[in-house]
């Protein structure tokens, strides 16, 4: 039928191309499919961000102090990266936002302050030895962050150092040349680093570094290095 004559027809005429709705039909909710997530990309290590705790000693006690701290973890952080990238292993950073209303995460973590506290710590009742609590684990729990992030293993570096003030190696100093005994340094530096499975929670590789000046990027380099030699990323 030609256009002008089809313009002419009632329209209770014309064929019924979309169906009436009723009121109950328009009132209804609309159903969204939920999204589609994507299971998380395959990566060799979680790179869990550095734990570092740098201490002021001085006459008036000791400070932490955040800068030197803050220092140390993005040392850490970085020569970290560089060492695994230069093994050839993927990494994905561990994002704290991420986590912070996740209660199972939350606890999690906690559990491995408890963990890395206590590796490596002599026990009395185990002969004293310094590997007396290597077998401490996280258990399946650990699972939680492989699904997350979707890695094998997570890579865990802490640093703990006491750094003393001018004042007080006098004050040692001025001690030692009055008595003829001098007190023991309250210098301490330590660094650890910690490979555990993310499938089981049990720790796989430890390495561990002593000395070195952790707020200065070549120094905490040369601690990297020497952790490593000890520790498998396979």
């Amino acid at each position: 039928m030609p256009a002008a004559i089809v313009a002419d027809v009632a329209p209770e005429t014309l064929p019924e191309i979309i169906a009436p709705i009723s009121p109950a039909e328009a009132e209804a909710p609309v159903s969204v499919a939920p999204p589609v997530t994507s299971p998380a990309p395959h990566v060799d290590f979680l790179m869990m961000p550095a734990d570092a705790r740098i201490m002021f000693i001085t006459t008036g006690g000791a400070e932490l102090r955040a800068d030197w701290t803050e220092a140390a973890k993005t040392n850490f952080n970085t020569h970290m990266a560089s060492k695994l990238e230069a093994a050839g292993k993927s990494r994905i950073p561990f994002d704290p936002a991420r986590h912070e209303a996740d209660e199972d995460i939350s606890q999690l973590l906690l559990l491995w302050d408890v963990v890395a506290a206590s590796t490596g710590t002599p026990m009395p009742h185990k002969g004293k030895k310094l590997d007396s609590n290597q077998k401490l684990t996280l258990g399946k729990s650990a699972i939680k962050l492989a699904d997350a992030y979707g890695a094998d293993k997570a890579i865990f570096v802490s640093h703990y150092s006491q750094i003393e003030s001018g004042g007080v190696f006098l004050t040692q100093v001025m001690i030692g040349a009055a008595t003829g005994y001098v007190p023991p340094s309250a210098n301490v530096r330590a660094t650890s680093t910690r490979i555990v499975d993310l499938k089981t929670g049990d720790i796989l590789s430890t390495g561990s570094a002593f000395g070195g000046d952790a707020r200065d990027p070549e120094e905490s380099g040369g601690i990297t290095t020497r952790m490593l030699k000890s520790i498998s990323f396979n």
